[in-house]
């Protein structure tokens, strides 16, 4: 499990606009990273939203 002042490994992914983000580009930056297995799930966006 990550924890604060963790390193985040290398990544590359695209936003909700189809931009890329990489990692590099939150350096210096305070990032919360949130995965859902199931997208679109009822039971993953009531727990978000909790």
């Amino acid at each position: 499990m990550k924890t604060v002042d963790d390193m985040f490994p290398p990544f590359e992914l695209r936003d909700q606009n189809g931009s890329t983000a990489q990692g590099s580009d939150l350096l210096g930056h305070w990032a919360i990273f949130y995965c859902c297995p199931n997208n679109m799930a009822s039971g993953c966006s009531q727990e978000a939203l909790s």
